[in-house]
């Protein structure tokens, strides 16, 4: 189970998560929505003789993350 209380994310001057709380139970399908860089952590289908790792570095350079 995950279990958050009461979070708020600033980035800046910008308040991008204000007192969130909310339960994920297991079994239960998920999903997330907001910007991110897209992670997808089984990139076969972008490129076959890809790992895991080496997409996610491919999608932090590409963003200009370190």
């Amino acid at each position: 189970m995950i279990e958050l209380r009461g979070l708020t994310k600033v980035y800046g001057p910008t308040k991008a998560v204000d007192d969130l709380s909310f339960t994920v139970k297991p079994g239960i399908v998920t999903g997330f929505l907001g910007p991110n860089v897209g992670a997808l952590l089984d990139a076969k289908w972008v490129h076959p003789n890809r790992s895991a790792r080496a997409h996610l570095q491919w999608m932090a350079a590409s963003n200009g993350i370190p």
